[in-house]
């Protein structure tokens, strides 16, 4: 299974110490989605940061990634909060680069 097949399966399970073993521990995850709905983009630098970031999210609210399509390095999927009536966040995900099944750099770009 791909390493981007794991990330969606993973990231639906809102568990955020089995994403963050998805990742390598000097990783660097680059998020600007969320600039398409007004907020900040997100930068985390370690496997540690992956976790506070991603638990603090996945014990806020829930959330699921609907995969749209994965072409390689590139994974399109959907971010949702089912419990605040939003609508979803286009996500456009690089895996750029990753080392014995980690992820050591992952780019997200809003998808239009």
């Amino acid at each position: 299974m791909s390493i981007l097949k794991k990330y969606g399966e993973v990231f639906n399970k809102n568990d955020a110490k089995a994403f963050m073993e998805l990742f390598a521990d000097d990783c660097v995850f680059y998020d600007a989605a969320p600039t398409a709905v007004g907020m900040d983009p997100i930068y985390i630098r370690g496997k540690a940061g992956i976790y506070m970031m991603f638990n603090m999210y996945f014990h806020a609210m829930k959330i699921e990634a609907t995969v749209k399509s994965i072409d390689g390095n590139v994974m399109e999927y959907d971010i949702g909060y089912p419990d605040l009536g939003m609508p979803p966040v286009l996500c456009r995900g690089e895996l750029i680069e990753e080392e014995d099944g980690k992820i050591v750099r992952y780019h997200v770009y809003p998808r239009t």
